[in-house]
């Protein structure tokens, strides 16, 4: 976790293979565990028969296969009786497995064979996920982390789980055994990266929720323009109206100017009248 922490990636992808060829020697031992169980129960058929019995066949060599590769001494006492009961060549081909009758799962979890890249790329992400370290590997570690057919670069049927409790996702997925080129397990569907939205996208989206009066204007239905005589075209408007579209507010329109009221033409009387208000304003001076 630290060597993520501290972007060493190199370091943190040996460490991760450690950790999954780790896994794999505890599930190898639990499996030849079982094994040596059955052969412990039909003891007295091997001590009674003179060639390995073919349905104990399986166990015996598993256990002849796995006694280099594992360093357990009880295994070493148990290839001893073999080897004197059945003969050194019998042990000989069940130690190469010659006659393929080991179990395959414990022979690939027992090989020197490095795990592909997919299952040490998917303990790391596992492992800073726990440790809660934002770790974002780079594009050449992300696409190599999805590569069944070469392991992760310096610098088996399974219980669905590791030993450690990491790479339950990635051993739905495979057995960590690396694959001929360009070739990857049954079923197995690379990830689609998601789309990047560019800012010039966003704008453009921005626009359209705006409702500008250049867009196609939704499903609306459109009112079509019918002919109308001289006399009704005054009363009708300009433009057509789309349905249940609010109609654009209209400014006042300016009042034509009311023409003053002309003067009442004045008689002979009323002319009189003024002369002698006058006269008498003159009188008063």
């Amino acid at each position: 976790a630290s060597m993520l922490q501290e972007n060493k990636i190199s370091q943190a992808n040996l460490a991760a293979e450690r950790i999954v060829k780790d896994d794999w020697m505890v599930e190898s031992l639990e499996l030849l565990e079982l094994m040596t169980q059955t052969v412990k129960d039909n003891a007295k058929l091997i001590e009674q028969s003179k060639t390995c019995p073919i349905d104990l066949e399986d166990s015996v060599t598993a256990i002849i296969y796995a006694e280099p590769r594992t360093g357990v001494q009880e295994f070493a006492k148990l290839v001893t009786i073999f080897k004197k009961r059945y003969g050194k060549e019998f042990v000989d081909m069940a130690m190469e497995d010659r006659t393929r009758r080991v179990n395959q799962t414990l022979v690939h979890k027992l090989s020197g064979q490095r795990p592909n890249a997919f299952l040490v790329h998917s303990y790391m992400k596992e492992i800073a996920q726990i440790y809660g370290i934002a770790w974002d590997p780079d594009e050449v570690t992300k696409a190599l982390g999805q590569r069944f057919d070469t392991p992760m670069a310096l610098g088996g049927a399974s219980s669905g789980v590791g030993a450690s409790g990491l790479g339950g996702s990635a051993y739905a997925v495979t057995d960590g055994r690396i694959l001929p080129p360009g070739q990857a397990p049954k079923g197995y569907v690379p990830p689609v990266p998601k789309p990047e939205f560019s800012e010039d996208t966003d704008d453009n989206d921005n626009d359209n929720e705006g409702g500008n009066d250049d867009t196609d204007g939704g499903d609306l239905p459109v009112a079509t323009p019918v002919e109308k005589s001289t006399d009704e075209a005054a009363s009708v408007p300009h433009h057509a109206v789309r349905k249940n579209e609010e109609k654009p507010s209209e400014s006042p329109k300016p009042k034509s100017p009311t023409p003053p009221k002309s003067a009442k033409p004045k008689t002979a009387t009323g002319e009189l009248s003024d002369l002698q208000k006058r006269f008498e304003r003159l009188r008063n001076l």
